[in-house]
C-alpha cells in the first residue's frame, strides 16, 4: 500500500512538472495557461513548411517570436501562418503560452507603451 501511494504521488508530481514546463502542444491543452495578447516585430522570414493542410493552394510558414504583453512580460511564441510575413511589420499576437493562436498587423501607435519600450520603439 505504501508503495502504491509513493508511486501515485510521483506520477502526479511528474505530470504536474510536465504540464508546467510546457511546450506548444502542452500549452494548447493545459487549462491553467491563459490566452494573452503580445506585441512583436517580424525580423526574419518564416520557415517554409510546404503546403498548408487546411487551406488548399496555400503555403505554410512557421515563425518564432519574442513577444511582450501590455505589462512587459516576455513570451516566446510559435505561430504558423499561410503567408510569408513582411519584415519590419508590427504584430499583435493572441497566444496561449507559446502557442500563437491568431495575429494581425498593427501600427506602432497601437502598441502599449510598456511593450513598445521592450521592443525598442519610442
Amino acid at each position: 500500500m505504501k508503495q502504491f501511494i509513493i508511486g501515485t504521488a510521483l506520477l502526479v508530481a511528474g505530470i504536474g512538472i510536465f504540464l508546467m514546463k510546457g511546450g506548444v502542444m502542452i500549452d494548447r491543452l493545459n487549462p491553467l495557461v491563459k490566452t494573452d495578447t503580445y506585441y512583436t516585430v517580424v525580423k526574419t522570414d518564416g520557415t517554409h513548411l510546404g503546403k498548408d493542410s487546411m487551406k488548399k493552394d496555400s503555403e505554410s510558414y512557421e515563425y518564432h517570436f519574442k513577444g511582450y504583453n501590455d505589462k512587459g512580460k516576455e513570451q516566446d511564441i510559435i505561430i504558423n501562418v499561410t503567408k510569408n510575413l513582411r519584415q519590419g511589420a508590427y504584430l499583435e499576437v493572441a497566444a496561449k503560452g507559446q502557442n500563437g493562436k491568431s495575429w494581425g498587423e498593427v501600427q506602432p501607435n497601437e502598441i502599449p507603451d510598456v511593450a513598445k519600450a521592450k521592443l525598442g520603439l519610442k
